[in-house]
């Protein structure tokens, strides 16, 4: 995964890292190229000392950035 720009977001829910990153949802999971969905997702970084927890997927950026932050 590639990493992508880390953006002032609230610590992961599940395990209080702050290293969470907006990434692109068909580079994140490998989706099948029939398939492609776009869109993005923020992730728990997971290669740097995060849990790899998700939060929804949204058509843009801002969309996935505020399903992060209504997270509990």
């Amino acid at each position: 995964m590639t990493k992508k720009k880390t953006y002032e977001l609230p610590a992961c829910p599940f395990c209080k890292n702050e290293n969470v990153l907006v990434c692109p949802y068909d580079e994140l999971y490998e989706v099948m190229e029939s398939a492609l969905i776009g869109g993005y997702v923020v992730v728990c970084d997971a290669q740097d000392g995060g849990c790899g927890g998700a939060g929804g997927w949204s058509k843009t950026k801002k969309g996935a950035m505020a399903l992060w932050c209504r997270r509990e």
